[in-house]
């Protein structure tokens, strides 16, 4: 479903532990608010193969955007999360 909303992009790095390799993990939420994603369980896949889960609490950092944009929302109205480097970054 495609909708006009208010969201916020919310931007969490990992660092892999096997090869140092940092793992950008993005998702949108309703919430600009950091506890709202830091609750949120993800498991990031490394290039090299790693694969784990962690709480957003655990990324190094936790950068917040505004985001005003027609988006593919999922049924429950949050956009789809996902990785920058490896193959994914979904949260569970």
């Amino acid at each position: 479903m495609k909708t006009d909303a208010s969201l916020y992009l919310h931007i969490l790095p990992f660092q892999c532990p096997r090869c140092q390799t940092p793992i950008l993990v993005w998702t949108f939420s309703p919430m600009r608010n950091l506890e709202s994603v830091d609750a949120t369980p993800f498991e990031p896949r490394c290039s090299c193969g790693w694969t784990g889960r962690w709480l957003g609490a655990q990324a190094r950092s936790h950068l917040v955007l505004p985001w005003s944009a027609t988006q593919n929302l999922s049924a429950e109205g949050v956009a789809v999360e996902g990785a920058i480097e490896g193959d994914t970054g979904n949260a569970v």
